[in-house]
């Protein structure tokens, strides 16, 4: 009996542990406040915890941002927003008012508000219904992107200058679709045949549509407009007879757009913007800016082929990127370029981003030739693109003496050719022309005046040959190919950051005219014994692998890692950095090399007594 009433004192005493324990771990319903504050001069702002509701009043345009959680000094689990009211007075609001706004739920708009800035929504982007009252004359472009559940856009009927269709919106006399939300679920869309435009962004990211047909008459497609829209499998581009130009979309605008988009990045050793290392299939980054570049109209969608209307004359430079295109025709009347010009440019298109099948070209166009699966300008100067169709597979192609330049990604992915030999000189092998091709042999039987960067990075090329001409090789150019020598004919003067990385390379000549070196140059480049270049006058960070030799003159300015500690690192990498000494014999180089491998040896011993130091 004492046994059995311990045992249920025991239970009784668990129970109210752990009761105990529940209602001490159990978020606790943060006390009813509210909160109010300033958004500028002439507009201030209340929040109130208990409704989550967040009321602007004011007059005009709103300027400064609203600080809720700063003023009312909230965690941020107990801050967000359910409702959004702008009060009678306020005309419109300046973006990023709301960038410091947690916001899940509706908003209202009263019958004062005159204008939709472009940002407004950039941070209330978990909006799902919006109402436009009927003095809003101005819905600035793209001023809903990026609100992924917005599903429908209604509109006041005494609202002048805009209306809404099956959750569209569309300018009053229906000439104009200015948006299609992109949550909403319809698989077919049949534009009606009033519109003659499109507004930039208008359709993007929609992840629903399949079909979307457009009026025959339509002369303004706006940038961007089918970007992103995953589904996407058919668009009736060649039926238009007005089109003329199809633009990116691009901006300056600053807020961040998600996963997919470009960025134009900071311009690199090469002078080529945008490009630092190797592509990227999302765009080009750069970590300091959070900028647009160029969001292309059938960007990320789901095409499988692509016809040029008779109408078009110009493409811009990132409509494709990320499609599924595999067949191309071009259209009579286009005189834009592919695959050269300036990057993110409006009147030049990039096909090397597609894995392209086929390739046709209408007859009577002017500006370029197709040669079996290589597409020239029509003078043949510039190679613009090949094209893997298996129809044209051969161990070799043979490139003429006229061809001088060959266009950027012209070669991409290519597999259908194993030799490329070139009968007279280049003037310039553009960025990427054979990235990621499985090309074994290129042999240009004049001379090479430039490359670009990263032309031959990841391609399985083994033997480059050249007559000489180039006078810098720049970043990336040969990353990780399957290069095994390399002849700088004693003309380069400048090797750009990791142009050799990662290549197994065997033997290099002609370094004797070499100046510069930026870092990483012959990075993981295993087979490399020793590098000499007897007139460096700079290099960069690890230029060479820790295998091998690097011999310079003692008066060049090697960059060490680990800024304030060159002298100290001078002495660590005295085995692979050797400096060609004055009035000194290269023994005691050697002997130094000797003195650093053998303190690698302790090296793993210093490290255990520094840890327990």
């Amino acid at each position: 009996m004492v046994s059995m009433g311990k045992r249920k004192i025991y239970w009784v005493f668990l129970l109210f542990i752990c009761l105990a324990s529940v209602w001490f771990a159990a978020p606790k319903e943060a006390s009813a406040k509210t909160g109010r504050g300033p958004c500028g001069s002439n507009a201030s702002w209340k929040y109130d915890t208990k409704t989550k509701q967040l009321d602007l009043f004011g007059h005009g345009v709103v300027k400064k941002a609203v600080h809720i959680k700063k003023r009312m000094n909230l965690k941020r689990k107990d801050f967000y927003v359910e409702k959004l009211v702008i009060h009678e007075g306020i005309t419109s609001v300046e973006n990023h008012i709301f960038k410091n706004v947690r916001f899940w739920g509706e908003i209202s708009l009263p019958h004062s508000f005159r204008k939709i800035p472009a940002g407004m929504f950039r941070d209330l982007d978990l909006i799902k219904r919006l109402f436009i009252p009927e003095n809003v004359s101005v819905v600035e472009e793209p001023a809903f992107w990026r609100c992924h559940l917005l599903r429908e856009v209604s509109v006041s009927q005494r609202n002048r200058h805009y209306c809404s269709v099956d959750g569209a919106l569309y300018t009053k006399d229906m000439s104009k679709l200015v948006y299609y939300p992109q949550a909403k679920e319809s698989a077919f869309y049949n534009i009606p045949d009033s519109v003659d435009e499109i507004a930039p962004l208008a359709f993007a990211e929609n992840s629903y549509l399949k079909r979307v047909k457009i009026p025959a008459g339509l002369q303004e497609l706006g940038g961007g407009a089918f970007y992103g829209c995953i589904s996407l499998e058919s668009v009736n581009i060649s039926e238009l007879y007005k089109l003329i130009r199809i633009k990116d979309f691009q901006s300056d605008f600053s807020f961040s757009y998600g996963r997919m988009a470009a960025t134009v990045g900071q311009r690199n050793e090469g002078g080529e913007p945008g490009y630092n290392g190797a592509l990227n299939e999302g765009g080009y980054w750069n970590s300091s800016t959070e900028k647009y570049g160029s969001l292309g109209t059938f960007a990320y969608t789901h095409l499988s082929s692509f016809s040029m209307p008779d109408s078009l004359q110009y493409i811009a430079s990132e409509t494709f990127r990320g499609s599924a295109i595999e067949k191309f025709t071009i259209g009579r009347n286009f005189i834009g370029g592919i695959n050269f010009g300036r990057e993110f440019a409006q009147n030049s298109v990039n096909l090397y981003y597609l894995d392209l099948r086929r390739l046709s070209l209408s007859s009577g166009n002017k500006k370029y030739i197709l040669e079996g699966n290589i597409l020239y300008t029509k003078d043949k100067k510039i190679l613009c693109q090949a094209v893997s169709d298996k129809r044209y597979r051969k161990d070799t192609l043979v490139i003429k003496k006229k061809t001088r330049k060959i266009a950027r990604g012209a070669f991409r992915n290519i597999s259908i050719y194993k030799n490329i030999v070139v009968e007279g000189d280049l003037d310039r092998i553009a960025v990427s022309a054979f990235a990621y091709s499985k090309i074994q042999s290129f042999r240009v039987k004049g001379a090479v005046r430039e490359v670009g960067m990263g032309a031959f990075m990841w391609s399985r090329v083994q033997r480059w040959e050249y007559g000489g001409g180039l006078t810098r090789v720049p970043a990336n150019t040969f990353a990780y190919s399957d290069l095994k020598r390399f002849d700088f004919h004693s003309e380069v003067e400048r090797i750009g950051n990791e142009a050799f990385i990662g290549v197994d390379l065997m033997e290099v000549s002609g370094t004797d005219s070499v100046k510069k070196l930026g870092h990483d140059v012959f990075g993981e480049c295993n087979f490399l014994a020793e590098l000499e270049f007897v007139n460096l006058e700079s290099a960069g960070i690890d230029v060479c692998d820790i295998h091998t030799k690097l011999i310079v003159p003692e008066t060049a300015a090697v960059s060490f890692p680990f800024n304030g500690h060159e002298s100290k690192l001078r002495d660590w990498i005295a085995g692979r950095i050797i400096f060609i000494p004055s009035g000194e014999t290269a023994g005691k180089c050697q002997e130094a090399a000797s003195l650093f491998l053998l303190g690698l040896s302790y090296a793993p011993f210093m490290l255990q007594m520094c840890l327990q130091l």
